[in-house]
């Protein structure tokens, strides 16, 4: 029956699958090195590339994989033990290393040199997703960080100003998202440029673009931009 996938990545036009022995295959758009494979050719549009022709993607050894997460043209994963890492675009410090050059192009960036995310030392990431530009973390201690792309506010900080492209942006110095106090918050969910959380009554809270109302507060006002908007986040109302 061949090999089976127990999850499933997607970004813009790349698809990403964690397999049943924990290993990782990426096929589709390459460009920007988001398959993880050391080049930048696509995958899947050409007759024997899938199969056993479809590499194995090399992130590196640690504990096993609990998580695959999609951006635009970026991938990452979260291990068991916490540890991200991700690959492809980094124009915006999406990656979370501190800079905004690329990886997975090139085959030295890949396997044990593939740096992961610089997050705090002292939290635990358990949840991971991906936007178009940007991903957060939803931490064993209930706090989230956004690191990457910013200029909807969908990292919840009270500006525009992106993280994790530039130095010492990252670890210590990446805010918490200073949502309001209450209910643990037990799910994180992104779209392009807005981000959204539940909580554990069940409550959702959304944040960044809302040309489209997508984050359900019934206008077209971006919030997470602005110092304090974060803080006093409405819910979303889904009815009595």
């Amino acid at each position: 029956m061949g090999i089976k996938a127990v999850e499933l990545a997607a970004g813009d036009n790349h698809t990403c699958a964690r397999l049943l022995d924990g290993r990782v295959k990426c096929w589709g758009s390459n460009g920007e090195g988001q398959l993880g494979l050391g080049d930048t050719n696509h995958r899947g549009d050409e007759p024997d590339e899938m199969g056993d022709a479809l590499p194995f993607v090399d992130f590196g050894s640690g504990s096993p994989l609990a998580q695959l997460a999609r951006g635009g043209t970026h991938t990452c994963i979260l291990r068991e033990s916490g540890e991200v890492k991700c690959w492809g675009d980094n124009e915006y410090g999406q990656l979370g290393l501190n800079d905004a050059m690329d990886r997975g192009g090139k085959a030295s960036d890949m396997g044990a040199n593939l740096q992961a995310a610089k997050l705090t030392p002292t939290s635990t990431p358990v949840q991971l997703i991906g936007g178009f530009k940007h991903a957060c973390v939803r931490r064993l201690d209930g706090k989230v960080q956004c690191w990457g792309a910013n200029e909807f506010g969908q990292l919840g900080l009270g500006d525009l100003v992106n993280r994790g492209n530039k130095p010492d942006q990252m670890g210590y110095n990446l805010p918490t998202v200073p949502l309001p106090e209450g209910s643990p918050i037990v799910q994180l969910a992104a779209g392009d440029r807005f981000t959204c959380a539940r909580r554990e009554d069940n409550r959702v809270q959304c944040w960044g673009q809302a040309d489209y109302g997508q984050l359900g507060l019934g206008d077209k006002v971006q919030r997470g931009d602005q110092a304090g908007e974060v803080e006093g986040l409405p819910f979303v109302d889904l009815g009595p």
